[in-house]
């Protein structure tokens, strides 16, 4: 069975790939320089086409912005050419550029400490290459009007928890994953005492312009070393607690209403309706019943209109 569903993934992604290049046609955008919102995502060469997909669809219903994207490292000269071809202006940086002060390398860390420093001057929006937007975002809108924070979540918490009570579920689930253990730590926490936790994904998040520092990035980094050890700490999973963290210690963070904004089939059972305006298609069910490449394709059309 799991050879077969693995067959079928490959597929899917194949179809997919080759759909989504049809974006490498699309109309070219010229970034304003002035705005006070920015765009920062982490790319790799296998998302280009994808990318585009994800931040021409957002930016035709957010409007105008500044982009940053930076590159992992796996880049070409041609992927940079394609992209600031069709992202005029767009600020690109390599992930060596950039230190973390003694938070973690690794894992999209560098991606949220540029975050950070970018929303000194700016808000920022985290988009990750693999998400659509289908239509209106009144939430966005308001969210950077009022300088407030978001996250992208799901049904099981769809507001901000008491850490308290998070811990309890946590230990309960009894497994070694980064997160599981790090949101078990939460409640003897000094850095989160105070803090209602917004339990989200860091695909899609909202960062209000002014609202965090490295220095509380870096003591809750190493409280959690304290905690569980940074073998553990390193691993993939952390930047995400943290990006959750530093929302919710923001002033007024919300989790975003679901199912208008999803993680693909999270949970499984659901699938997306018309209704929906943002889908992430997290990539254990990315390419399941060709949604993504119908609704890719459906984008086309949206990204050819002027913002």
């Amino acid at each position: 069975m799991y050879a077969l569903e693995k067959i079928k993934r490959m597929i899917g992604k194949y179809r997919f790939d080759q759909s989504v290049k049809k974006y490498f046609n699309s109309p070219s955008l010229q970034l304003d320089q002035t705005s006070e919102l920015t765009i920062v995502s982490m790319l790799n060469t296998q998302s280009v086409a994808m990318y585009l997909a994800a931040v021409k669809s957002f930016l035709h219903f957010i409007g105008n912005a500044k982009v940053d994207i930076i590159n992992d490292g796996s880049l070409t000269d041609d992927d940079i050419k394609i992209l600031k071809t069709h992202l005029v202006g767009v600020n690109i940086l390599n992930i060596k550029e950039i230190d973390t002060h003694g938070c973690p390398t690794g894992g999209t860390w560098e991606r949220l400490v540029h975050i950070i420093n970018r929303s000194k001057d700016s808000y920022v929006i985290q988009i990750d290459s693999d998400t659509l937007t289908l239509g209106p975002i009144p939430e966005i809108k308001s969210a950077i009007e009022n300088q407030t924070a978001f996250t992208i979540g799901g049904p099981e918490f769809p507001t901000p928890v008491d850490t308290k009570y998070l811990a309890v579920i946590a230990k309960g689930r009894n497994n070694q994953h980064v997160q599981t253990l790090s949101e078990s730590s939460f409640a003897d926490m000094q850095s989160m005492q105070g803090v209602l936790y917004c339990r989200g994904c860091s695909a899609f998040a909202g960062f209000p312009k002014g609202a965090q520092s490295l220095d509380k990035l870096k003591a809750f980094s190493d409280e959690m070393i304290s905690k569980i050890g940074i073998d553990k700490w390193n691993e993939w999973g952390s930047e995400q607690v943290s990006s959750n963290v530093i929302i919710s210690m923001s002033t007024q963070p919300q989790i975003l209403p679901w199912p208008k904004y999803q993680n693909f089939m999270f949970p499984e059972a659901y699938r997306p309706d018309s209704n929906a305006a943002f889908i992430h298609f997290i990539g254990t069910h990315r390419y399941k019943k060709g949604t993504y490449k119908k609704v890719a394709l459906q984008n086309l059309s949206v990204v050819g209109k002027n913002l």
